[in-house]
């Protein structure tokens, strides 16, 4: 996109607060917005509320897991609908790109890596065939039920991403079994910090040996965009109002915390590096 853009997911829990939701794009000056469990908001309240500064993109099918939110200047056109994931093609002027929103599924009800294996190949297959045949770039926004370092997100065959700029802008693919992958770019580890604080996005103490905070909801961005991502944080208040309830999402807004992530139009293009 040619100006600086801001993104925001986040999994709402199944709660309805429209009003905290126009808050967050309005406070953060959201251009697009991409939301889970969405199907408890009181949609008819959150157009009013959302007038003609942004439309809202519902989805056709009805087992799609997230729907997004765009100001009205850009055009959003869906390309595909899957249960787990949606891909769109944003456009503003002569400018566009890929975006992906995402819910994969969970370790509790999928205890295997089979579900999320088959849901990331397929998310990958659909969003890289896209770019083929347009050579934009892509940002996959979405809560993944797993953490940064997990296979799925760092498998050749899956996601493929790496956490350092430098690696990428060196050798742009991976070369894996004979056939060649392109790199995703993760900032999510870098995003880690006692500053703000910065722990992750959901929290759980259930397990013995439970880390407590996760990074479940992620940003993924193609190469092009490897020095475009400026900002990826976590929210912990909206407008004065605190997230947080004690140590902890507070639930009666979501047990996921929202993450916005910025991008800056005046990005360097990776080298085609090996």
């Amino acid at each position: 996109m040619a100006k600086d853009s801001t993104f925001l997911f986040w999994n709402l829990g199944r709660t309805n607060n429209p009003q905290l939701l126009f808050d967050c794009l309005r406070e953060a000056d959201v251009d697009i917005a991409v939301f889970a469990e969405w199907r408890s908001l009181d949609l008819r309240e959150f157009r009013k509320l959302l007038q003609d500064a942004y439309s809202l993109c519902l989805p056709v099918a009805n087992d799609a897991k997230v729907i997004v939110v765009a100001k009205t200047m850009l055009d959003v056109a869906v390309i595909r609908e899957q249960t787990r994931y949606s891909v769109y093609r944003v456009s503003c002027g002569n400018d566009s790109l890929i975006l992906v929103g995402a819910h994969l599924e969970d370790k509790r009800s999928h205890p295997s890596l089979h579900a999320r294996y088959a849901t990331a190949r397929d998310l990958m297959g659909d969003m890289m065939g896209e770019r083929a045949g347009c050579s934009g770039d892509a940002i996959i926004l979405g809560d993944f039920n797993m953490e940064p370092y997990d296979e799925v997100i760092t498998a050749p065959d899956a996601f493929n991403a790496v956490y350092f700029k430098d690696v990428i802008k060196e050798r742009r693919y991976r070369t894996w079994k004979g056939r060649k992958y392109e790199f995703l770019y993760s900032p999510m580890l870098c995003s880690y910090s006692e500053k703000g604080p910065q722990y992750g996005s959901f929290y759980s103490s259930n397990l013995d040996t439970e880390t407590y905070w996760h990074c479940l909801d992620q940003v993924l961005v193609t190469t092009g965009l490897v020095d475009s991502v400026v900002d990826v944080r976590h929210l912990r208040s909206i407008n004065g109002v605190s997230l947080i309830s004690r140590i902890k999402p507070n639930k009666s807004f979501s047990d996921h915390l929202p993450l916005l992530v910025r991008l800056s139009a005046s990005s360097e293009e990776v080298s085609d590096g090996r």
